[in-house]
């Protein structure tokens, strides 16, 4: 049993308490065997412990919050509507603080709290500008718009028209603004949340978080502990701050990029003697200069002031011959070897090198690895004067994961697509090395949007703007194709792959038999409450019901506008529900709300429905596809395949042996991703279509495997850890 203190003996405060066993420490050298002495700082210490322990843990607790809060407050600064919200900081917080309890177990440079800050900082800052524009042009043509309005009351019949021709293209002006504030907002929550954390994968409600502090590893509690206590912008004003705080809020005027208040984040001064471990990898011996050589003595004749007051003569400026980068290295040890070079010296073609190495793991099927050294390096404080976009090979590997107008990976496609203006894609074409693959790069961007995302993306846009340089043939297949496959985006994978192999005829009968089970099953059903089977029967007395039920029977029918229109009527379940709940008081002579006992009674009302329109868009797709029927033969489906099939051909022939490696690498690509295409469609049983969880975890799994080998380290440590694992990860 530890010896107790008495009351009146305990330490009044912490700094009380060091000195007191700073006392007895001296005491116990002069005297070492007097047992009293230990006993007293026994007692001191078994006392004090659990309280400086628990302390300790919630100053490290309270510090995280703190560090996540000025994160969130980065979001406020932008400002960002989200960090208004309290669910979404709830949700926002829970995420971090996840990420951090995981993170900060492993080793962490010193200045990993203030560095994260200042790369969000800068990162926001640049999203703050754009923002700022799209604010202040939505503002401008919301001002038109009400001038506009407010004259068309007075004009004449001549003027009315032409007023209201110009209301609507502002209007239309106005809904791009506020898309394309959108799309930015949404860029800038990606810079805020944390790493491999998607919006999508925000948890709802999350539950309370408790960091585990005493898992922390020693270097990630010396770097909290480093970080200081405010944020280093605290001072300056918010973009959304107003003088009077409950003074009515006026639209503020937009403000410049070099005022936001986001350039105050500070990155935290190296340590002495304290570097990562990756910026020595590269490192060679310094090998003994020669002495620098004796000045020579100056005669005495001349004195101390006439050399002060003679200036040495001018040298001559040696102009040095600008050379051009290097090729891409085709070995991929090589293109390691000339990283190490280029990252050892800081050469100017670091960014080649980079690159370089994207290629290689582009060439070994890792299209995510690629994008994450690129973005590893854009993030890093590397002297690296250009690199290719990121986002061109992010939006690659989303590209290849639409399959239809309702996949997760369409909404990301369309927000990286958005960005990649034409332009923008000619300056990058121009690029040497690297820009002979942008085209292809940009196919494998848009090719599957354009096909399955319908013509209200720009992704059909730009696959038609990639295949200028692709040929004739190539262009003609590929226009083939779109228009086979039109502009709402109906012709998914499902219908695709529901298409028999046969011939028009084959296809006709399976619908009509399709088409009578359903029937049968309307009909004939006896259980369930009343009131919803007979308003399913009298629906198919409705004029939009018998206009599409015919025509799909018909043999001869090609009454195409009446069954997309009720297809298009009918998709979404809110309408499906809004029809029931008026069929149902038709029946009941009154609008009478469906019993909760009932509800499963709603469940087989909609998903009928569901499966109707399944039917009219089935028939659709082979009233399509019939009209762009391959001469070439193979049904219905040859339709789509033979295009495909030529499609890739026509891309393996557009390059040579003889052309630049990155150009060979992103045809291959680009071949692969028609393929899959046509697999996807002929074997239902293919592993090519992936969940939106399986996509978003490939794309984070370079992140994954850092945290699961306990690397941790900045933008360039995770660019030469990607570096050095490319020898040792064997092809996809």
């Amino acid at each position: 049993m530890s010896p107790t203190i008495p009351a009146h003996a305990e330490p009044a405060s912490l700094k009380a308490l060091y000195q007191e066993l700073h006392a007895l420490a001296a005491q116990g050298r002069d005297q070492p065997y007097d047992l009293a002495i230990a006993g007293r700082i026994e007692a001191l210490v078994g006392h004090h412990l659990a309280e400086l322990k628990a302390k300790l843990v919630q100053q490290e607790s309270q510090k995280l919050l703190e560090f996540v809060a000025t994160i969130a407050d980065l979001g406020k600064r932008i400002p960002i509507g989200d960090f208004e919200d309290e669910a979404f900081l709830g949700a926002f917080g829970h995420a971090w603080g996840s990420h951090l309890d995981r993170h900060l177990r492993h080793p962490v440079e010193r200045g990993y709290f203030a560095r994260t800050l200042a790369d969000m900082a800068g990162r926001c800052k640049e999203s703050a500008g754009v923002l700022a524009r799209l604010r202040r042009q939505r503002q401008e043509l919301a001002y038109q718009i009400a001038e506009q309005e407010a004259a068309l009351g007075g004009a004449g019949f001549k003027q009315r028209r032409e007023l209201l021709n110009a209301l609507v293209a502002l209007k239309s002006q106005q809904g791009e603004a506020e898309r394309g504030i959108a799309l930015e907002e949404m860029s800038a929550l990606e810079i805020l949340l944390p790493p491999g954390v998607d919006y999508a994968a925000l948890t709802a409600d999350p539950p309370p978080l408790a960091f585990v502090p005493e898992k922390f590893h020693a270097s990630a509690v010396a770097a909290l502990f480093a970080w200081p206590d405010a944020p280093p912008y605290e001072e300056v004003r918010p973009l959304n701050s107003m003088a009077e705080p409950f003074a009515p809020e006026p639209v503020p005027d937009p403000v410049p990029v070099e005022e936001i208040a986001l350039d105050g984040v500070a990155e935290a001064p190296p340590e002495p003697h304290e570097e990562a471990w990756y910026r020595t990898l590269f490192t060679e011996e310094e090998t003994p200069s020669a002495p620098a050589p004796e000045a020579e003595p100056v005669p005495a004749a001349v004195s101390a002031e006439a050399q002060a007051v003679v200036p040495p003569p001018p040298a001559e400026p040696v102009p040095e011959p600008e050379s051009a980068p290097p090729a891409y290295a085709e070995d991929c040890e090589t293109a390691v070897q000339r990283f190490i070079a280029a990252y050892r010296d800081k050469s100017p073609d670091l960014g080649v090198a980079i690159e370089n190495v994207a290629f290689h793991w582009i060439d070994r099927g890792y299209v995510n690895v690629a994008y994450t050294t690129l973005k590893s390096a854009q993030f890093s404080h590397l002297p690296i004067p250009s690199l290719l976009v990121p986002d061109l090979f992010k939006a690659a590997y989303f590209g290849m994961h639409v399959w239809s107008r309702e996949d997760e990976a369409l909404a990301t496609s369309q927000r990286l697509l958005n960005f990649l203006s034409p332009p923008l894609i000619d300056e990058l074409c121009a690029r040497r090395p690297g820009g002979p693959a942008v085209p292809y790069l940009l196919f494998v961007a848009s090719f599957q949007p354009a096909l399955f995302g319908g013509s209200h993306t720009q992704a059909p846009a730009l696959v038609e703007y990639a295949g200028h340089g692709f040929g004739e043939g190539f262009r003609q297949r590929l226009e083939q194709l779109l228009r086979l496959f039109g502009s709402d985006g109906s012709l998914g994978l499902e219908v695709l792959r529901k298409l028999p192999a046969g011939d028009e005829r084959s296809a006709r009968a399976q619908l009509s038999a399709r088409l009578a089970d359903w029937h049968v099953r309307i009909l004939d059903k006896q259980n369930g409450w009343g009131p919803v089977r007979a308003a399913l029967g009298n629906c198919l007395a409705r004029n939009e019901f018998d206009r599409a039920i015919k025509a799909i029977q018909a043999p001869d029918s090609n009454d195409v506008e009446g069954v997309a229109a009720f297809a298009a009527k009918y998709r979404d379940r809110k309408a499906i529900g809004a029809l029931m709940e008026a069929q149902v008081a038709s029946v009941l002579s009154s609008p009478e709300p469906l019993p909760t006992e009932e509800r499963n009674a709603k469940s087989w009302f909609i998903l009928n429905m569901l499966d109707l329109c399944g039917i009219a868009n089935d028939w659709l797709a082979e009233q399509r596809l019939r009209r762009g029927a391959d001469p070439a033969g193979g049904g219905l489906i040859g339709g789509v395949l033979n295009p495909l099939a030529a499609l890739r051909e026509e891309i393996e022939r557009s390059v040579t042996p003889a052309a630049p490696f990155e150009q060979r690498v992103a045809a291959r690509l680009a071949a692969q991703a028609i393929g899959k295409v046509r697999l996807a469609i002929e074997d239902v049983q293919s592993s090519v279509v992936w969940s939106a969880k399986q996509t978003n975890a490939w794309l984070s799994l370079p992140y994954d495997m850092m945290e699961a080998v306990g690397f941790s380290g900045d933008a360039e440590g995770e660019l030469v850890w990607l570096v050095d694992r490319i020898g040792s990860v064997p092809p996809a």
